[in-house]
Parts: C-alpha cells; sequence; structure tokens
C-alpha cells in the first residue's frame, strides 16, 4: 500500500506541474461566411401607436473601418402591406450601428398583430443574424374630424346648441365602431382650461355595428363644471348594460340611434347624464 501512494503521489504531482508550466490556448471557431454583423436584440415586440408612419430597427457591426451595404431578407404576413421594410442597411465608414427605417401605413386594413422576420444575407445564426419582430397596430383608425352637434350639457346648464370638429376613429376589426376623441375638451366650445382633464384622452364610443340600432355606453367626459365629472350614456345602453334587457327588445322600444347618410342620430329623450357630485351621480 505505501508503494501504492507513493506512485500515486508521482502520479499527481507530476499533473499538477505539468499543468502550471505549459499554456493552454483555445479559439473559438469562427462562424462560415459570416459578416460580422448582427442584430442586438434577436426579438422583440413593439406597439405601434395611432397616426405612427414610421420606426426604427438596429443593426450592429464589428468591423468600422469602411462603408458598408448589407442585403436585408424580409418573412412576414403581412398581406395588407401596412409596414414597407428596405431590402438592405448602409453603414458609414466609422459607425458601428445603422437604422433599417420600417414605414408604416395605418390606413390600410390589417390584421391587429403582424410577424416580421428580418434575416442579415450572408451571415450564420450565430452572428445573431435573424430577428423577429411582433408587430401591434393601433386598434383604431383615425379618420380626421367628425362634425359635433352637442346636446347633452343643455339639459343640466340650459346652454345653447353647438356643433364643432372633434376627432373621430374608427376600429380596425369592428368597422361598426367608432369613439369621439376628447368631446368635452378643449373643442368643447364652453371649456375653459381647468374645465377638463389634459392627463389622458377621453373616448365617447358609439357602437353602430347595426345601423338601425346604435349605442353609446357609458362616457365619462373629463370635464367638471364644479359639480363633478360629467359623465354620459344612452339609453339604450342603459337598459342593456344596467338593467339586462335584450338588445332586440331595447331597439324596438326606439331608444336606439340610427346611422345613415355618414350621420349618427339618437332620437329625443333618449339619453342620460349625471355629474359625479350631483344627487349622487343620478342619471
Amino acid at each position: 500500500m505505501k508503494k501504492i501512494n507513493l506512485i500515486l503521489g508521482a502520479v499527481v504531482g507530476l499533473f499538477a506541474f505539468s499543468a502550471c508550466t505549459e499554456e493552454v490556448e483555445y479559439t473559438p471557431a469562427a462562424p462560415e461566411d459570416a459578416l460580422g454583423v448582427y442584430f442586438e436584440e434577436p426579438n422583440s415586440t413593439l406597439q405601434l401607436a395611432i397616426g405612427q408612419t414610421s420606426f426604427d430597427v438596429e443593426v450592429c457591426r464589428v468591423d468600422t473601418t469602411a462603408d458598408q451595404d448589407v442585403a436585408i431578407s424580409v418573412e412576414s404576413d403581412d398581406e395588407a402591406g401596412v409596414l414597407s421594410i428596405p431590402s438592405q442597411v448602409s453603414f458609414k465608414a466609422g459607425e458601428a450601428t445603422a437604422k433599417l427605417v420600417v414605414t408604416c401605413d395605418l390606413s390600410k386594413k390589417s390584421p391587429s398583430t403582424l410577424n416580421v422576420q428580418l434575416s442579415i444575407d450572408g451571415a450564420s445564426n450565430y452572428d445573431k443574424a435573424t430577428k423577429i419582430i411582433t408587430v401591434k397596430l393601433p386598434e383604431w383608425l383615425p379618420l380626421g374630424n367628425a362634425v359635433y352637434v352637442e346636446d347633452l350639457v343643455t339639459g343640466f346648464f340650459s346652454v345653447k346648441n353647438v356643433a364643432y370638429y372633434v376627432e373621430i376613429q374608427q376600429h380596425l376589426e369592428n368597422p361598426g365602431r367608432y369613439r369621439l376623441v376628447n368631446p368635452y375638451g378643449a373643442a368643447y366650445p364652453y371649456n375653459e382650461p381647468g374645465d377638463y382633464d389634459t392627463s389622458k384622452d377621453y373616448y365617447m364610443l358609439i357602437d353602430a355595428t347595426d345601423p338601425e340600432g346604435v349605442v353609446m355606453p357609458m362616457f365619462y367626459s373629463g370635464m367638471d363644471w364644479g359639480y363633478g365629472e360629467f359623465g354620459f350614456i344612452s339609453m339604450a345602453s342603459y337598459y342593456i348594460d344596467m338593467k339586462g334587457y335584450p338588445f332586440e327588445t331595447v331597439k324596438a322600444a326606439g331608444y336606439c340611434g340610427t346611422f345613415k347618410d355618414g350621420i349618427i342620430t339618437f332620437p329625443a329623450d333618449a339619453m342620460l347624464g349625471g355629474m359625479a357630485n350631483y344627487n349622487d351621480f343620478g342619471l
């Protein structure tokens, strides 16, 4: 046993001596045909804003000594052509990054989510040469301005009816749904600074999916004239949403609005309103 221990000790000592005196160098294999151009983030999700016309995709490279044009291959389920993606990205000498500018046409009807795969031609996957982008489109399409004839505040303060322009948007997946943007904000002629909340947008939703059965769900306006925030709801939505009546029953009773020749109209005595600090927000 003593002899065996001496032999093992000699082997261990030899191994330790060899490991400390010899340098071991390791050079990783370089990917074939790699251009040294890559995407910093291989996957990303992007939410486009209403009215957005473009977004940038950053492309990086290792060798910055000269100008360089790099071809980009694109695969996408964007059948409507919402996105226009260049087929190459260009670097200037001395630049380590470049922008691939993707333009957007949000007026085209399309699913709300698009999937795009970008690939750097001539580079391997080892180089982060592929990027997958999930592009989420806005739910609402701007249509410009509508003429809004105001006849809701009159029930509280007997102010004169006014007509004014309000931005209107259409739902992309359900084109029968519309919304007015801040109808009781700065656009309302009777408002002064301080009468309305400017910290966010307020949307008046109008569902005209059935042109003979138009409804307006509860709308909180962001406007306060000293009695708390104004809120409005169509009588039809009140009976459907708050009382549980069937839509067809409410429609037959004549409470719904109509959508004809580009004009949405609610009948008389078919709207309810309230103020948060007045009569317990009684409608």
